[in-house]
């Protein structure tokens, strides 16, 4: 059986729906939005879908990457060289 779409202005809506029912546990957010919505959206459902657009507007506002720090090379900090400090001393 397919998975219902989600129409765009149910996913618009759905955030600030889940903002209002963060009390609920998920199993009683997927009763309450059935009541609500008459459509029947697992539990599951709404936390993947909830997840997906908070993802996807992370990587909006971080740039390419969804986080800044899971994907950037580390710093490796060395000793310099005594030859090429003594050369910078003496350009400068």
């Amino acid at each position: 059986m397919p998975k219902p779409r989600w129409p765009q202005a149910e996913a618009d809506n759905l955030l600030p729906w889940l903002s209002r029912h963060q009390h609920l546990s998920w199993k009683r957010k997927s009763a309450a939005y059935m009541e609500e919505y008459g459509i029947h959206r697992s539990g599951e459902a709404l936390r993947g879908k909830q997840n997906q657009m908070e993802d996807e507007a992370r990587q909006l506002e971080g740039g390419s990457f969804p986080s800044p720090t899971l994907h950037r090379p580390s710093l490796t900090l060395r000793t310099p060289n005594p030859k090429a400090a003594s050369l910078l001393q003496e350009l400068f």
